[in-house]
This record gives C-alpha cells, sequence and structure tokens, in this order.
C-alpha cells in the first residue's frame, strides 16, 4: 500500500495566497494576523514586516466608510501606487470575527483613465487644449476674475498665408509648423496661463491677471518669436494677432468676438501685428466698412481681402506674376523683404468723413488716417520704420 503524503493545508492556503495578484490581510483587533506577498509589495515593506504588525491606518478608514476607499499607496520604488482597499468580516475558528482586507492596485486603469481624458481635452497634434477645452476654461476664468474684479487678457494667434504652406510643401510640413508655433506660444506663458489651439492654424492664449497693456506686451513677444528664426523646412513666417480684455468685453464670448476682430483687422492691415481692440477703433473700422461698401458697390471681393497665394511653378515654365497682396511664406535662405510699399496697407479713402485704418509706422497715402486717439492699438511690425502709440 501506497504511503499517501500529508498535506498542509495552512501552507497551502498561504502559498495560494502569494500566488494572487491583489493583496491580501488578515486583521484582527488592530494586529495583522496574515498578509500575503502582494500586500506587502503594494504597501512598500518588506517580506514579513506586515506580519504581527499594527494594521495599516487606511484599515479602519475603509471600515469606517462602508468597507471600501482608494487611497496612495507608497511603493518601495519611490512611486505612489493607486489602490482599492476592500474590507469584508472574516469568521475566524472559536468564532471570533476578524477583517479580509483586500488591496487592488488600479495604478494601470488610473493611468490609462488619465489618458483618455487629456486626448478628450487636448490638441492631438500640438498637445493644446482643443477648442471646447479652451471655449470651457475661457467662460470659468471669465466668470470667476469678473466676479473678483480682477484683470483677464485673450490674445488670439494666427499665422500668415498659412495655407500656401500646405499647398507648395504638403501637410506634413504644415503640421510641423502647427506644432512648432503651438511650442513658440506655450514658451511664453505663464504656468497660470491657458494655451490652446482653437482651429486649424489659429491659436489663443488666456492670461488671468493680466492688464490691457500686459497683454498686448505678451502678444508682442509671441510676434517676435514667430519671426526671430525659420520654421520647418526653413520657412519664415509672420503671424497677425489680436488682443481684447475683460475691461473691453461684458462676457466670455465677447472677449472671444473682439479678440478675432482686432485679428481680422492685423491681417487686412498690415499683417505681422498685434492690434488690441478698443471700442473708438471698432467705430472707425465700422465707419470706413461702409465708405469701402459704397466705393466698392458690385464688386465681390473686399479690397482689404488678401490675394489668394499661388503654388510656385515649376523652374521650366514662365513664373507668372505675383500681386503685391500675396506674400506667402519664404525659405529661410531668401527671407521675405524688408522693405514695404509707399502704400498703406488697406486702401485709403477717398471719400470725407472715411478713415483708414494702417499698422503702426505706415502712413496713409491721404490725410484720412485716424488721429491718435482713435488709431488702432498696435505695436508696430519689425518691418515699419516707426512703433505705433497703444
Amino acid at each position: 500500500m501506497l504511503d499517501v503524503p500529508v498535506i498542509d493545508a495552512h501552507a497551502v492556503a498561504l502559498a495560494a495566497l502569494d500566488g494572487l495578484s491583489d493583496g491580501v490581510l488578515v486583521v484582527a483587533d488592530g494586529e495583522v494576523l496574515v498578509a500575503n506577498g502582494a500586500a506587502h509589495r503594494l504597501t512598500g515593506h518588506a517580506a514579513g514586516e506586515l506580519t504581527g504588525g499594527p494594521a495599516p491606518e487606511w484599515v479602519a478608514t475603509a471600515a469606517a466608510r462602508g468597507g471600501a476607499i482608494e487611497v496612495a499607496l507608497p511603493g518601495r520604488d519611490g512611486r505612489r501606487r493607486r489602490a482599492t482597499v476592500t474590507v469584508a468580516p472574516c469568521p475566524l475558528p472559536g468564532g471570533d470575527v476578524a477583517r479580509l482586507v483586500t488591496v487592488h492596485d488600479r495604478s494601470a486603469e488610473a493611468a490609462r483613465e488619465a489618458e483618455l481624458v487629456r486626448q478628450a481635452h487636448r490638441d492631438g497634434l500640438t498637445g493644446l487644449l482643443n477648442h471646447r477645452s479652451f471655449t470651457a476654461r475661457l467662460a470659468e476664468e471669465a466668470e470667476r476674475l469678473s466676479a473678483r474684479g480682477r484683470p483677464l487678457g485673450l490674445v488670439v494667434v494666427d499665422l500668415d498665408h498659412f495655407k500656401s504652406v500646405n499647398d507648395e510643401y504638403g501637410h506634413p510640413v504644415g503640421d510641423r509648423v502647427l506644432a512648432e508655433a503651438a511650442q513658440r506660444i506655450a514658451a511664453e506663458a505663464r504656468a497660470i496661463d491657458s494655451v490652446g489651439r482653437i482651429g486649424g492654424e489659429e491659436f489663443a492664449w488666456l492670461l488671468p491677471d493680466a492688464s490691457a497693456a500686459e497683454t498686448l506686451a505678451a502678444a508682442e513677444r509671441v510676434r517676435a518669436a514667430m519671426r526671430s528664426r525659420p520654421f520647418a523646412h526653413g520657412l519664415a513666417l509672420t503671424a497677425p494677432i489680436g488682443v481684447c480684455d475683460l475691461a473691453s468685453a461684458p462676457d466670455a464670448a465677447t472677449l472671444m468676438e473682439r479678440a478675432d476682430q482686432a485679428l481680422y483687422w492685423a491681417k487686412a492691415h498690415g499683417r505681422d501685428a498685434a492690434l488690441r481692440w478698443t471700442a473708438a477703433t471698432a467705430s472707425a473700422a465700422a465707419r470706413r466698412a461702409g465708405c469701402q461698401g459704397r466705393r466698392t458697390s458690385g464688386s465681390t471681393r473686399s479690397p482689404a481681402s488678401p490675394t489668394r497665394p499661388t503654388r510656385r511653378p515649376p523652374a521650366s515654365s514662365p513664373a507668372p506674376p505675383r500681386s503685391r497682396r500675396s506674400r506667402p511664406p519664404t525659405s529661410a535662405s531668401t527671407p521675405p523683404s524688408g522693405r514695404r510699399s509707399g502704400r498703406p496697407s488697406s486702401i485709403p479713402s477717398r471719400r470725407a468723413g472715411c478713415a483708414t485704418i494702417t499698422s503702426a509706422g505706415t502712413a496713409p497715402a491721404t490725410p484720412t488716417a485716424l488721429p491718435a486717439s482713435t488709431s488702432p492699438t498696435a505695436r508696430g511690425s519689425s518691418r515699419s520704420p516707426t512703433r505705433g502709440t497703444r
């Protein structure tokens, strides 16, 4: 007859517990009676340290809160782990009742959840806030700071002639330009600021507690950063920028609308400029638009609209004449000319009472330019011979 070895059920149970990925503890009267290997690993203890010692504080906390809590446990590698702790009754031989504690490591789950949240709020190409998240942040900050009477600035940045980058060099190069533009804007932002990509090549920068003057100065730094060095593929690009602050807008929606309007002025009247929205400038722009409408009735294109950039022709074909108004991005080896024509960036009106908005440092061809008190608030392009007034 064969001898059957006697199996130690206690040893088998301990081996089974050590094979679990979740931590398991049995606690009675505040003392740890049993703790498996995973419990020691997840709580940062060496093997055997928990057994016979006092139960961790979070055991009593979990029991008091209905039997389940989420805690941050310090690991032996220095990293903190997110873990779910559950506590349930555990009958013992002799009629006593202990507590069965399980510890589930959910660090990987938490990381996946955080990544999903990041993807929901961030632009995939640039890593900046996406349009929805930036709009929500703008509304929150406008409401918070307005209630406290504190300032808030908004800067909206575009890229001059960006469409020609995609047309002439392809979308991969265009994506690299966008990513680098985002990095240059983010590099100028403070820790409390928010930067987002709100359109194709349009970015927005929110500056809490920044005055109108500070916001305009920040916009100038971004404008200088854009033209400081070439982008991908050696492309030299500039940026028109619109600026507005909460003192000039009653709410978040109006703040964005007016910053966009100032951006339009920068695009239509010189480019490579930072213009600030003011009520006086908006009124002058409306009067000028009315004058242009009467002068160009029947035209399907606004005089202020830039000419559509054209694709660079093949070397074998003669180059078509380029419109004076179209200046697509150029390679760094052939930088754009620093000269400005004698004409203002917008066509001056020759009717009485029609005002012309010009970039700082550009004199209109007729004496119809706005007086200094109503001219656009701008910091002039480095191509201009003089600097404008704020």
